[in-house]
């Protein structure tokens, strides 16, 4: 099974986003072939192929070995040189060995795995670290993965760097949500959500850092999943979608929950504090039991702003799509 990190552990790599098509046999096709479906596809989406880049007509098949950078483009929506491979040994999962969380974007994921007989990896790297470069990078790897999804063939598809399985159908909904210029988070990022031994609930992203660096996790509360799964992806919208510049001891929730103290609080837990890869962002419901608290942040008195100051996060409406007009006026 692939290593499910969005970003190779050496810091100076870029990241890289990769999808991995299942099918219920051998698919064949010319890599040329794949640049004109993506077109014809996705009319909208302004790729075109740079001059002078080798494209090989040979033709591909998922039942053997493949090893194709099929695309070197221009264009406002280009990303890092698409590669396609199929290696021996690899696309195959255990279906009772993943995540529960890993299967809800593919209801009848087990019955599909026991079909798969073959599969296509498409990876597309970031050309840079600014939040356009990695959504460009994320949606060019989405519109390709549809392509191949909309094939009679297709079963489902490994989106790698949220450890998590999409339908045929949700990865064609991914692709038109990010052409629509819009977050599709759900698909980009995965959640764990489950119970402690007290039966409190807790939470974490999976992915978050291959578009902002850092993770969002959910403290131990007495809570239901969805509760904690709606409460990370409010954070990931802010953080993504609205930009919002998120300050240790901030607080996220309604005006009214602001108000009365319900708001849950965000502390930040700094890359390498207890072995963290990344930054955390960690979210505390008013009835958090994160009893080793201590261990992760230092003490932050819970005190009420001052008169008139309002420490909620509030969105910032068009913040993604004012950065994305602004570089495409640069073009």
């Amino acid at each position: 099974m692939p290593d499910a990190a969005a970003m190779d552990p050496k810091e100076d790599k870029l990241p890289l986003f990769s999808a991995y098509v299942l099918f219920s046999e051998g698919v064949q096709f010319e890599a040329a072939e794949i640049f004109d479906a993506l077109t014809e596809d996705y009319p909208d989406l302004d790729v075109r192929r740079t001059t002078g880049t080798f494209i090989r007509d040979t033709l591909c098949d998922t039942n053997q070995f493949i090893t194709e950078g099929i695309i070197g483009l221009d264009g406002e929506d280009a990303a890092g040189p698409v590669q396609l491979v199929r290696l021996p040994g690899y696309g195959q999962w255990d279906f009772k060995a993943l995540r529960p969380m890993a299967r809800v974007n593919c209801p009848d994921l087990e019955e599909r795995l026991a079909r798969n007989r073959s599969y296509l990896a498409i990876s597309v790297p970031a050309t840079g670290r600014g939040l356009v470069e990695k959504f460009t990078a994320a949606r060019l790897c989405s519109a390709l993965a549809a392509v191949f999804a909309k094939l009679p063939v297709a079963l489902a598809v490994y989106w790698e760097p949220a450890d998590h399985f999409l339908s045929p159908e949700k990865t064609i909904q991914m692709a038109d949500e990010a052409l629509r210029d819009e977050w599709p988070i759900l698909q980009w990022v995965g959640f764990d959500a489950g119970f402690t031994q007290d039966g409190s609930v807790k939470g974490l992203s999976i992915g978050m850092r291959a578009f902002a660096d850092c993770e969002v996790s959910y403290a131990p509360a007495p809570v239901d999943i969805p509760t904690s799964v709606t409460a990370m992806h409010a954070f990931i919208w802010l953080k993504l979608v609205s930009g919002n510049p998120f300050n240790d001891g901030d607080t996220i929730g309604s005006e009214a929950d602001a108000v009365s103290g319900k708001a849950n609080r965000l502390r930040l837990i700094p890359k390498g504090k207890e072995g963290a890869s990344c930054d955390t962002w960690l979210i505390l419901h008013p009835e958090h039991k994160a009893e080793d608290l201590h261990k992760f942040v230092e003490p932050k008195a819970a005190n009420p702003p001052p008169s008139g100051v309002d420490n909620n996060v509030q969105p910032r409406a068009g913040f993604f799509q004012s950065i994305l007009r602004g570089r495409r006026q640069r073009h």
